[in-house]
């Protein structure tokens, strides 16, 4: 026994084997409206829960930032061996820090 729609079946995935995935979505794609038939959908809503999230996470990344910098790069520049108060008001100079010390012949 032979199906009648197997022959219908078989013209429409040879049709479809020789399509390209361009040709099929020109087929389904709905024909462009005109500028009047155009509709907007309605406007976001502001979402104040994610907000407030962005916020914190962004205030927690300045502050690690923070930490970091006072960690690491701070001390290098106001330790021990940057220049100290002196108890006159001057500033004294560490040895590190004076240009006599990399003169030659002195």
């Amino acid at each position: 026994m032979s199906r009648p729609n197997s022959a219908a079946k078989a013209g429409r995935a040879a049709d479809r084997k020789g399509a390209t995935p361009a040709d099929r979505a020109k087929q389904n794609k709905p024909s462009p409206a005109s500028p009047a038939e155009v509709q907007f959908a309605p406007p976001l809503r502001p979402q104040r829960k994610l907000y407030a999230i962005a916020w914190v996470v962004f205030l927690l990344w300045v502050a690690f930032l923070l930490a970091l910098y006072f960690k690491t790069v701070y001390p290098l520049r106001h330790g021990p061996q940057a220049a100290q108060p002196s108890a006159a008001g001057g500033v004294e100079k560490s040895p590190s820090m004076s240009p006599e010390r990399d003169l030659p012949g002195r």
